[in-house]
C-alpha cells in the first residue's frame, strides 16, 4: 500500500468523502481543529456518475486508514475521491470539493477518466430507413484509461439522420457497447454525439441503409454534421437500386446532361434532348448519347444560386425539384474532405460501360453512390452545326457544382470531378457549352 504524505499537526483541513459530516475537536500538540466528512457507501460501484464522476473510486473493504497519529478512518466501502494537495508548509490546501485520495488501497479502485475513440466503432447488424430498428442491432467503441463498468455516458439523440437514440453500456474490457433504437427518418449518417463528465468525448456515426425506392441519402459534411443528398443523379431511374452498379439497367442510373446556368425541362427523366436548353436526355437501352447534330445551342446560362456560396439559396433556374438545389463547390468540397470514396464496377470509357462509379462507403456498407458519368462534349459550330457526344462515360464523373468562375473573358461552370486513378476534386469546366449531370443537395 502506498503511504500518502504526514500531515502536521498544524493543519486545518477537511475531507470531502459522501454524504454524512460530523467535526471534531481533536488535542494533539498544539491544539488544532479537524473536520471530518463521513466516508459512506452511497454510490454505486459500477457507475463513476453516482459519484460525481470524480477521478477515481476505491473500495477499502477491510483495513482502517491511519491519517494522523490518533486520527483515523475505518472501513467503508465505494469512497469517491480525488487528490490531497499540501501546501509548502505541509498543510493541506483544499479548493471545492477536493477530496483524500489513497492513491492505492488494501482494497480495489477503479478508473473514471476515458479517452473514447469513435472513429473505429465496429458495426453490428443493419439499419433501415423508416423502418425500427430491431433489438440485437449495436455498435462497439473503445476506450483508454478507464475501466468501470458503468461510464455513465447519457442516452444520445441522433443527429444528420434523426429519429434515433444511442445507449451506453460495458461490453467489455476496453470496449462500450452502443445499442439503437427509433425508426430512422431517413438514409445516410446518423451522428451520436458521445457525452462524459458534460462534455462531447467523440461523435459516433452509424449508416442507415437507405430503403427500397428510397431517393434521400445523407453523408457527413464534417466531423459532426451531415447533409442529404438525392440518392440518383437528376433525370435517372428512380426506381432502380441506386448502389447497384451492375443491374442491367445501369444505364438508368446515369441520369442527364445539362449545360451550366440551365434549367432544363420540366422532367429530365421523360423528356428528350432540348437544344434551347442545352439539354441532353438520359441514355437508354439502345441510345447512348452518341454523335447528335443541332443547328443551335445556348452558351453558359446564369449563376445556380443566390446570396452567397456560404449561404446559398435556389433561384429560379436551378434544375433540380422542390425542396433541393444544385450543391455549391464548397459544398461538394466537404464531401470530398469528410467521405471514403471507393472505386466500383469496371472502369474504361466507353459510351456503354455504364458499371463504373465511385461508393461513398462507411464500416458497414454503401451510403452515397455516383456512376462515373462523364460529360456531353460539344464541336462547332462547323457549317452552321454544333455535333455533341458522350465523352469519359466509365473513366470519370462529371457532376456540376452551382458556382462560376471568370477565367479571361470567359464565364464557366464549377464542377465536382473524379476520375478511374481515384482523385476527386474542384474544377473549372473550359467549355461553355459542356454538359454535366446533376446531384441534388436538400435545401
Amino acid at each position: 500500500m502506498k503511504k500518502i504524505k504526514k500531515i502536521t499537526s498544524k493543519a486545518l483541513f477537511s475531507t470531502y468523502f459522501k454524504e454524512l459530516r460530523f467535526c471534531i475537536i481533536i488535542t494533539l500538540s498544539p491544539i488544532s481543529s479537524f473536520c471530518q466528512n463521513t466516508a459512506t457507501a452511497s454510490g454505486n460501484w459500477n457507475d463513476c456518475s453516482s459519484w460525481g464522476n470524480p477521478t477515481r473510486i476505491f473500495r477499502n473493504i477491510t483495513d482502517t486508514k491511519t491519517i494522523n497519529s490518533g486520527i483515523t478512518i475505518t472501513a467503508n466501502e465505494n469512497w469517491s475521491t480525488k487528490t490531497l494537495q499540501l501546501n509548502g508548509d505541509g498543510a493541506v490546501s483544499m479548493s471545492g470539493t477536493i477530496s483524500l485520495n489513497f492513491v492505492t488501497d488494501e482494497g480495489d479502485d477503479r478508473a473514471c477518466v476515458y479517452t473514447i475513440n469513435c472513429g473505429s466503432a465496429v458495426e453490428s447488424g443493419s439499419i433501415t430507413d423508416g423502418t425500427a430498428v430491431p433489438s440485437g442491432i449495436y455498435s462497439e467503441i473503445t476506450h483508454t484509461g478507464g475501466d468501470i463498468l458503468n461510464p455513465g455516458i447519457p442516452n444520445a439523440s441522433s443527429l444528420g439522420v434523426t429519429g434515433l437514440t444511442a445507449s451506453f453500456s460495458y461490453a467489455s474490457s476496453g470496449k462500450f457497447r452502443v445499442t439503437f433504437s427509433g425508426t430512422p427518418s431517413g438514409a445516410g449518417i446518423a451522428l451520436f454525439n458521445v457525452i462524459l463528465n458534460g462534455q462531447v468525448a467523440c461523435t459516433l456515426s452509424r449508416r442507415v441503409a437507405a430503403k427500397s425506392g428510397s431517393n434521400i441519402c445523407s453523408v457527413k459534411m464534417s466531423s459532426t454534421t451531415v447533409r442529404s443528398f438525392m440518392c440518383h443523379n437528376l433525370g435517372a431511374n428512380t426506381n432502380l437500386n441506386p448502389f447497384d452498379m451492375s443491374q442491367s439497367q445501369a444505364y438508368g442510373l446515369q441520369g442527364g446532361y445539362i449545360i451550366y446556368g440551365r434549367k432544363g425541362p420540366s422532367n429530365w427523366a421523360t423528356s428528350g434532348n432540348d437544344n434551347t436548353q442545352g439539354f441532353r436526355a438520359p441514355p437508354t437501352a439502345t441510345s447512348h448519347n452518341g454523335h447528335y447534330i443541332t443547328s443551335s445551342l445556348p452558351d453558359i446560362g446564369d449563376l445556380w444560386y443566390g446570396g452567397s456560396e456560404n449561404s446559398p439559396t435556389k433561384v429560379s433556374n436551378d434544375p433540380c425539384p422542390s425542396g433541393f438545389r444544385v450543391p455549391t463547390s464548397i459544398e461538394w468540397q466537404a464531401v470530398i474532405d469528410n467521405n471514403t470514396f471507393t472505386r466500383v464496377g469496371t472502369w474504361g470509357a466507353s459510351p456503354t460501360n455504364y458499371t463504373a462509379g465511385f461508393n461513398i462507403t462507411t464500416a458497414s456498407g454503401t451510403i452515397l453512390t455516383l456512376p462515373a458519368n462523364g460529360g456531353i462534349a460539344t464541336e462547332g459550330p462547323t457549317q452552321g452545326n454544333y455535333i455533341s457526344y458522350i465523352v469519359n462515360r466509365g473513366n470519370a464523373g462529371e457532376y456540376w457544382t452551382s458556382a462560376r468562375v471568370s477565367v479571361g473573358s470567359k464565364l464557366l461552370g464549377k464542377r465536382f470531378f473524379f476520375a478511374n486513378s481515384g482523385a476527386a476534386f474542384i474544377d473549372y469546366e473550359n467549355d461553355s457549352r459542356h454538359q454535366q449531370g446533376v446531384r441534388c443537395i436538400k435545401e
